[in-house]
């Protein structure tokens, strides 16, 4: 993760391999939200690179409670349904 701190997380690059280690992480289940941005201040990394990992982590775990509320509703279907109900995907 340190590696991909170089801008901050904030190009297109720098966010897919932060998203790409943070789903490895939560899958391993080490994704603790303080204690990685903790270790990632703690090298040193710029006050930008925290927040923007900080909200990485936020959107992963938005996003998996979303699936998963999603998941109860959206079972087959037509597309144009599930996305009148706000679904991101076609079931």
């Amino acid at each position: 993760m340190d590696f991909y701190k170089n801008n901050g997380f904030g190009d297109q690059f720098g966010k897919q391999r932060a998203h790409h280690i943070l789903q490895g992480l939560r899958a391993a289940g080490l994704l603790a939200r303080e204690t990685n941005l903790g270790a990632l201040a703690a090298k040193g990394a710029p006050a930008r690179a925290v927040r923007n990992l900080g909200r990485l982590m936020d959107r992963l775990e938005r996003g998996r409670l979303m699936r998963a509320s999603m998941g109860r509703h959206c079972r087959g279907g037509r597309v144009s349904e599930h996305r009148q109900r706000g679904c991101e995907t076609g079931g």
